[in-house]
């Protein structure tokens, strides 16, 4: 008997307007020094995470995740990445890591690659071994990026012949009771 495919539509997840996840660009930043910074503008946890981090909460709902990223960034200084947290209409969340995956249409050269990163202001993080069409890049000024505007221009770019291009980001797993 032939497997079935599931026709569930998966919830792909959005921008939050209020919620943002924020990494020092240099290593040593603590989560009081980073509440100072953010002050009234909202409220900061430690992210419980390999990559380390914080996930700032902004009081005031902004009317745009661009708008809630440019105020956030005013107010804690170039120090710090800021990226909108990734949420589904059912409640999960994932914490984007500061790189932006890409499928190639076909593989590149490291050569290529590297020529066509530099062009659209990009560098090379890392390539996939075992599907060498995958990469994953990262602006050259990191903490002045908006993400998903950087992501929206490579898969819009005719220099990077890119099939899929998606912010990278982290899960967190429950377990499921049976």
């Amino acid at each position: 008997m032939a497997a079935e495919r599931s026709t569930k539509k998966t919830d792909e997840p959005h921008l939050s307007v209020s919620r943002y996840v924020v990494r020092p660009m240099a290593a040593g930043a603590s989560e009081e020094e980073l509440a100072a910074k953010v002050g009234a503008l909202g409220s900061v946890l430690r992210l419980d995470s390999a990559r380390g981090g914080f996930l700032v909460t902004l009081k005031r709902k902004p009317r745009s995740a661009r708008e809630g990223w440019a105020a956030l960034r005013r107010r804690i200084g170039a120090g710090f990445s800021v990226v909108p947290l990734l949420e589904s209409s059912d409640g999960e969340v994932r914490y984007p890591t500061g790189f932006i995956s890409v499928r190639l249409e076909r593989a590149l050269s490291d050569r290529e690659l590297e020529e066509v990163a530099r062009h659209l202001e990009l560098e090379v993080a890392d390539r996939s071994s075992f599907a060498p069409k995958q990469v994953r890049l990262r602006p050259r000024q990191a903490a002045g990026a908006y993400l998903p505007e950087v992501a929206r221009r490579i898969a819009a770019s005719t220099a990077l012949p890119a099939e899929a291009v998606w912010l990278d980001a982290e899960s967190r797993y429950r377990r499921s009771s049976r």
